[in-house]
Formats: C-alpha cells, structure tokens, sequence
C-alpha cells in the first residue's frame, strides 16, 4: 500500500502547486488586477474594477473607473477586437473597431460559474464624439 499511496504524492502535489494562491482567488472576488497607462482625453484613465464579460454573457471584460465609466473590451467571435464606451449609468455604449489589440486567456478558475480572465489590451482610438482613447492595460478579472 505504502507504494502505491507514494506514487500518487507526486501527482497532488502538482495539483495543488497549479491551484491559485489566496491572493488571487480573493483579488478574482473583489474587482480583479490590472496595470494600465491609458489615457481618455489627455486625462489618466485608471480602472477602479476589472469583471469578466461572462457575468454579462460577452467574452471579454469590463473596465470600470470610479466614476462609473465604463470601457468594454470584446473578443468578437470571428476574433476581432472592439472597445464599446459606457457612460456612468448607461445601458448602451458607443462602438469603436480597428484601432485596438486584445489578447484574453482564461484562467481556469471559475468563481460562482464565472470564468476569471486575464490578458492585455492596447489601444489608439478616437471615440464618436472625438475623445483619444491611448495606452494598454494587462489584467486578470473576476466577479465584482
């Protein structure tokens, strides 16, 4: 018995290596991880909460700053990038393509169903009404 208990221990410890630390899984439950240097409109834009687009059935994630902006970032299923721009309360937000890149990778980790993402963006964009959206973001988003 002891042999075969003993050539399993290798395999759980790989397991429980691969399993996200504490850390994580509590920054996964609270708005998420970035690091971004975007600037909106010659201002710093900096996210306050970063959640994954399955809580809203879109894959990708949002980025939403303190005021309650809100930038949408969606991987489009033929895999083309689009930054969608949310007002603070809006329900529909203004569509902008071709000036962006996007990389998303999911982590493996599932929290309350909600698959947690990481990736990174980077963005030359001028909105609708004229505003420069510059800079790139890396992140790793979960539930709000």
């Amino acid at each position: 018995m002891r042999t075969r208990c003993a050539a399993h221990v290798p395999a759980i410890a790989l397991a429980l290596f691969a399993l996200p630390s504490c850390g994580e899984l509590l920054q996964d439950l609270s708005g998420g991880t970035f690091q971004s240097n975007m600037v909106v409109d010659g201002h710093a834009w900096a996210p306050a909460q970063c959640v994954s687009g399955d809580l809203e059935t879109f894959r990708g994630v949002d980025l939403i700053d303190s005021s309650g902006s809100k930038i949408r970032l969606v991987k489009e299923v033929d895999g083309s990038p689009t930054m969608i721009l949310f007002a603070p309360g809006a329900e529909v937000g203004a569509t902008i393509r071709d000036c962006l890149s996007l990389r998303l990778e999911h982590t493996g980790v599932r929290v309350n169903n909600i698959r947690v993402v990481k990736g990174a963006a980077s963005f030359r964009c001028v909105g609708p009404e004229g505003q420069r959206i510059v800079g790139d973001i890396t992140f790793r988003c979960g539930i709000p």
